[in-house]
């Protein structure tokens, strides 16, 4: 793949940065009023958005970008607080979500349940015909369980579990749009890649931009960046998770050539009769800068690229060398 020239193009795409930045931000107080939907379930708190200290967490608390990825900041706040008054044992005492046993406290239990309760208010919802609270309940959902699922640091089962039911909802959230989703599945160095492609209303062909997150930035998180930006300005958008994650997690995130998954992507659509093989663009936040950063040198079909916050050299290999 490496043929395909040194340098992009000039950019003929306007590419949308919307949402992006909050990818690379830890988050702020969780705010909002506690309802007796949001605080159902589990126990009770004192409802005062709680202060995030991040040296007290082992994961980065992104509320900024939870909430406008669909997430109800009074949920968020509750699920939090039950955190952070967890009695359960923890793996390292100085940080509030890592408490071992499954239950109570426990960061998967938490966001898992939830999930759950956000997929009963859809399901709620789809009964009484209510389609715009079952996307909205849907992505609500795919958010919670998506959190249960980050960062997939120990790829275990329950992690697994939580990421596959971030995609049913997701999947539901999505297929209620007007051109809904497809799911790509894209052969790639003996495996299969999976992506999302959502379009935008209207027959085509669109221009179109390939975006992904970093390392733990799953592609169930990028709908909103579609439906409030891209797509009211006529691009379509795949979304994918970046190399060593989710369900790109076969191709290693450390490898030199991580751009080669987002060309693979750009093999696909090339084919693909609603999209415009002349208007490809690419985005990525955090370590998917670094890939886009990649992708301008190795791929001239791609038009237009934008790294937000993306680590290069130095700070790619200081990271790499803290993991090894």
């Amino acid at each position: 793949m490496r043929e395909h020239g040194p340098h992009p193009r000039a950019a003929a795409l306007v590419v949308v940065l919307g949402l992006a930045v909050a990818g690379c931000a830890t988050g702020t107080p969780a705010g909002g009023t506690p309802t007796a939907a949001s605080t159902g379930g589990g126990a009770s708190h004192s409802g005062e958005p709680l202060e995030i200290n991040e040296r007290e967490w082992f994961r980065d608390i992104r509320l900024d970008g939870w909430e406008a990825q669909g997430g109800d900041p009074a949920v968020m706040n509750a699920v939090l607080h039950r955190l952070k008054n967890a009695t359960g044992e923890r793996e390292n005492p100085e940080w509030f979500d890592t408490v071992i046993a499954p239950g109570a406290g426990n960061w998967i239990t938490e966001w898992g349940a939830a999930g759950r309760r956000a997929v009963r208010e859809a399901d709620a919802a789809h009964a009484r015909g209510d389609t715009s609270a079952v996307r909205r309940r849907s992505l609500e959902a795919s958010l919670y369980y998506t959190l249960a699922a980050y960062p997939e640091h120990r790829e275990s089962a329950r992690e697994k579990a939580a990421y596959r039911k971030a995609k049913a909802a997701y999947e539901r959230a999505a297929g209620l749009t007007e051109a809904g989703v497809q799911r790509l599945r894209i052969p790639f160095e003996g495996g299969v890649l999976e992506a999302y492609l959502h379009l935008p209303e209207g027959n085509g062909p669109f221009p179109v931009v390939i975006t992904s997150g970093g390392i733990d930035v799953a592609r169930t998180s990028h709908f909103t960046l579609f439906e409030k930006y891209l797509a009211p300005s006529g691009i379509a958008m795949v979304a994918l998770d970046n190399a060593g994650f989710g369900d790109s997690r076969a191709w290693p995130a450390d490898r030199p050539d991580t751009d080669r998954l987002y060309s693979a992507v750009v093999d696909r659509l090339r084919t693909h009769q609603r999209i415009d093989p002349e208007r490809i663009g690419a985005m990525g936040a955090s370590y998917g800068g670094n890939t886009v950063g990649r992708l301008a040198f190795t791929d001239k079909r791609v038009r237009a690229v934008v790294s937000v916050c993306g680590p290069v050299h130095a700070a790619a290999r200081s990271w790499f060398e803290r993991k090894l």
